[in-house]
C-alpha cells in the first residue's frame, strides 16, 4: 500500500511531547555511493524512526540510498514531510503486515 495521498497537517513531524534518548548511531561508513543503507527502527516509537534516519542520511553522501524499517504508524507522515522539508527524496513508502518501508535518496 503507497501512502502519497495522505494529507499534510503541519510542518512539526511529531503533534504532542518529544521525547529525546540515546539510541546507537547507525553506521555508514565505508558504504560506496550505490550501496543502500538499511536502517532497522521496528519497535521503535516517535520521533526515533526519524531521528534515526537523519541521522544516517547525515553521515551519507549524496545520491546514496536509505531504507528505514518502522512500524510506529505516525512516521508515514514524518517521513513525507520531513522529505519534502529536507530535500530528500522519498522514493518509496510502503506498508505490509504493519512494518513501513521507507526509500530515502540523500539530495
Amino acid at each position: 500500500m503507497l501512502f502519497w495521498s495522505l494529507p499534510v497537517e503541519e510542518s512539526s513531524f511529531c503533534p504532542g511531547e518529544w521525547i529525546y534518548c540515546a539510541a546507537p548511531e547507525p553506521r555508514c561508513d565505508e558504504v560506496t555511493d550505490s550501496a543502500l543503507v538499511e536502517l532497522d527502527a521496528r519497535g521503535l516509537e516517535c520521533p526515533m524512526p526519524l531521528l534515526q534516519a537523519k541521522r544516517a542520511l547525515n553521515g551519507m553522501r549524496p545520491g546514496q540510498r536509505l531504507q528505514v524499517l518502522a512500524t510506529d504508524q505516525g512516521s508515514v507522515r514524518d517521513f513525507r514531510v520531513f522529505a519534502q522539508q529536507s530535500g530528500h527524496l522519498l522514493l518509496a513508502s510502503e506498508e505490509a503486515d504493519g512494518v513501513y518501508r521507507y526509500l530515502l535518496q540523500k539530495s
